[in-house]
């Protein structure tokens, strides 16, 4: 027996249509403003850079000879300060190569940009953990480094409910650097996990829809990857793993001695 629908009245028709045709223009709207922002971006981060580091630098200076009572609050206006040169770097590190001339300590650089995102885990009552590997110096971009495992904690920060945990792990595994962010916060839908690193993608009503993509792009650069596992009400762990030896270029690892 075939069942009889009734037929979409027109004024259902045009109400569909004007939804869609909204929502067109919002995410037109919102793309017409990133991309605003897009081409004074470099210019507004170099103007911020610099004032921001000589701050931080007089600010450090001052913890050290501030009394007791004060020192603490300095302390306090230091994190902030470094939790925003490291918002800039992260930013910054789209149009930045990840591989550097210099070898540098990277599992330092994985558990300062940790450290700073400490206070704001805590707030929220989420544990934040490191298990990063003493390593030996490498070639990569520091700041580079700091920018991307900054975006990816913070994402899975963001992700998170009260009582979750977010663990970050490091390591250098043969002639690659690998780093991995894991949480067992809310999760994603297999719809938003295939579009999660499209630049300007988000699924968060304030988000900007750069830090993933921000850091798929610098792994890429480097003839890495960014590889994640997601799961709506289980957690999602995220993965980077950027070679150290390039093809046809010298290793570029150092001892520590």
């Amino acid at each position: 027996m075939e069942t009889a629908f009734p037929p979409k009245t027109a004024a259902a028709s045009d109400e569909a249509s004007g939804d869609g045709l909204q929502e067109i223009r919002t995410q037109r709207d919102r793309l017409l403003q990133l991309a605003a922002v897009g081409e004074v971006l470099p210019s507004v981060l170099h103007e911020l850079r610099n004032p921001l580091a000589a701050v931080t630098t007089m600010v450090e200076v001052l913890v050290e000879e501030a009394p007791d009572g004060l020192r603490q609050d300095l302390h306090a206006v230091l994190w902030e300060l470094r939790r925003m040169g490291l918002t800039l770097q992260g930013i910054g590190g789209l149009s930045r190569q990840v591989h550097g001339p210099t070898p540098e300590a990277i599992d330092l650089a994985v558990e300062e940009a940790c450290a700073v995102l400490t206070p704001t885990a805590r707030a929220h009552d989420i544990t934040l953990t490191t298990a990063v590997s003493a390593m030996p110096l490498v070639a990569l971009e520091r700041a580079v480094i700091k920018g991307v495992v900054f975006n990816l904690v913070r994402n899975a920060i963001d992700a998170c409910r009260p009582g979750d945990q977010v663990v970050v792990s490091a390591r250098v595994d043969g002639d690659a650097f690998e780093l991995s962010v894991r949480d067992t916060g809310r999760g994603m839908t297999p719809a938003v996990l295939a579009r999660c690193t499209e630049l300007f993608f988000t699924s968060k009503s304030n988000g900007s829809g750069i830090g993933l993509a921000i850091c798929r792009q610098v792994a890429e650069r480097g003839r890495g990857s960014l590889t994640i596992a997601s799961e709506a009400g289980a957690g999602t762990t995220v993965r980077v793993r950027i070679p150290l030896v390039l093809p046809g270029d010298i290793p570029c690892r150092e001892s520590i001695t």
